[in-house]
């Protein structure tokens, strides 16, 4: 099973209403790390709400906060390579 679930909901550009889909809720039903990008504040939107924890001690949510949906995503990008990287094999010594 995967570790971490990457979703993008369908709209993630629009400034006004939050959009929750199904994707949001996946990788909480399959005890997956959530990487989220949606609008503006989703991620606290669903904290607010449904009380899930989003391993902010492990991720960094903070594209969340991003405004400029291009910038956003920017950073949603650059979080999924950092952890790519933190879960890399590491070569034994042999």
């Amino acid at each position: 099973m995967e570790r971490s679930n990457s979703s993008t909901q369908t709209v993630h550009y629009v400034q006004s209403d939050i959009h929750i889909t199904e994707k949001s809720f996946k990788p909480f039903y399959f005890y997956q790390f959530p990487l989220i990008i949606g609008n503006y504040g989703l991620i606290k939107k669903m904290k607010d709400i449904y009380k899930f924890d989003f391993f902010d001690d492990v991720i960094d949510h903070s594209y969340d906060f991003e405004n400029n949906h291009h910038a956003r995503l920017m950073k949603f990008v650059k979080e999924i390579k950092r952890i790519i990287f933190l879960l890399r094999p590491t070569p034994s010594c042999s």
